[in-house]
């Protein structure tokens, strides 16, 4: 047998001991958490969420940092308004860049008898031909094209009135939620969402609506619609807290029968900035190691050879966004710096923060000008493709709030002394 066969077999016998020990369905980076028996912390928000949605007239809004877990508050709230015996049904609409307001609704549509592919198809003809989408020529297209004259319900829907889909859904026991709803382009199209939502709230409809999207502010995601506002909460979901971090890995061992130590528990947690992505993550490449070596305790040892394995898991544009900073030069100040602004405690710091934290990190300190000489590189305002972002004058932040995190984790090694501790 070949050496080149031998690594095969030992590859294939080594996935199938992870694969059997379920580790997989416990920590589960790459998709929102879909059972409440696997989710773990936030409380405070799942009890909110769920009182704002059993609220007659109440609609809510989750928002937050990308990675902080509200598609899987946004599941666990639902699992638990439409579960058991409620009657409820759930209609789930994950949005694309390509979507509008009435691809957005059409499933709701859907439910209530509509044939949304006729309407759909007739939308898109009248898009080629004219390039817009008008009341009176879509009426004339729709009895034409589709030779339906009689279907005045569907003439209505081609306008896109919110008002008039409002009317047609209200009746439906259920929650609708509509997940990814950032990424909507057209602020009309979210204008219209809030008029919506608006006009659901004024009839006190058995239908309740749950969006969810990432932003830093709730105005940005609703385009500014001012009326909806008494009638739909808003609710910001933070990073976790290093308690309720600890809890999912706590919980996940427990359910797997194995054992975190102490050190390893820590510097999962505090790599991790307050993002449960990367603790799920972090535990499950070291619980992979320990699986495939067949040991029932995960070490730092484990944790540390499962890092390059964690890294080369995250996101695509966290990785490239990086690397591309720190291979700007060929000075190893970069990546020195980058490391000591993932250290400082805030998300938000100014320079004299980070020459502490870069004391702190390497034992060695640096000049303002040799940070500003760098910062040319590694800083620009809101919206630009640099890894740091200037908001006032001495005043910086990372542009993707998780990149703390990554970072630490590319360089765990080098930040063990501050971030762990004994």
């Amino acid at each position: 047998m070949s050496e080149n066969t031998q690594d095969i077999l030992a590859a294939i016998k080594r996935e199938k001991k992870i694969s059997s020990s379920g580790v997989r369905n416990i920590f589960t980076p790459n998709q929102p958490i879909q059972n409440l028996d696997l989710f773990f912390g936030r409380a405070r928000e799942v009890e909110s969420l769920l009182r704002s949605l059993n609220t007659p007239g109440q609609h809510a809004l989750l928002y937050g940092d990308r990675g902080v877990g509200k598609s899987s508050l946004a599941n666990i709230a639902s699992e638990v308004i439409v579960g058991g015996k409620t009657g409820r049904k759930l209609v789930r609409k994950v949005c694309c860049s390509e979507d509008s307001f009435l691809t957005v609704v059409s499933k709701l549509l859907q439910e209530m008898g509509e044939d949304v592919s006729v309407l759909n198809s007739c939308v898109e003809t009248q898009e080629k031909v004219t390039g817009k989408v008008g009341v009176g020529v879509l009426a004339a297209d729709f009895q034409k094209d589709t030779k339906k004259s009689d279907n005045i319900d569907g003439i209505r829907l081609l306008a896109n009135s919110p008002s008039w889909v409002a009317e047609k859904v209200r009746s439906l026991n259920g929650l609708f939620l509509i997940d990814e709803f950032d990424l909507l382009q057209n602020q009309e199209d979210k204008r219209k969402i809030a008029e919506f939502i608006k006009h659901l709230s004024d009839s006190v409809a058995d239908l309740k609506v749950l969006l969810v999207g990432v932003s830093d502010t709730a105005t940005d995601l609703i385009a500014g619609h001012p009326s909806v506002q008494r009638c739909l909460i808003e609710i910001k979901l933070d990073r976790m807290t290093d308690a309720e971090l600890e809890t999912i890995i706590t919980n996940g061992e427990k359910k797997l029968s194995i054992h975190f130590t102490g050190q390893a528990k820590r510097k999962i947690v505090k790599v991790s900035f307050g993002y449960p992505h990367f603790t799920h993550l972090l535990a499950l490449k070291a619980i992979e190691q320990a699986i495939a070596d067949d040991k029932n305790d995960v070490t730092v040892t484990d944790l540390n050879r499962a890092t390059s394995l964690a890294v080369n898991d995250a996101e695509g544009t966290i990785r490239a966004a990086y690397l591309t900073s720190i291979r700007s030069s060929n000075s190893e100040q970069y990546r020195k710096i980058l490391v000591a602004a993932s250290m400082c405690k805030d998300e938000e710091f100014d320079a004299s923060e980070l020459r502490e934290a870069f004391l702190d990190v390497w034992n060695e300190g640096i000049s303002q000008g040799t940070l500003n000489n760098h910062f040319s590189k590694l800083v620009g305002p809101r919206g630009s493709n640099k890894i740091l972002i200037r908001l006032a004058k001495g005043v910086y932040k990372f542009a993707d709030p998780r990149m703390p995190s990554f970072v630490r984790i590319s360089n765990m090694n080098d930040i063990d002394r501050v971030s762990v501790g004994t």
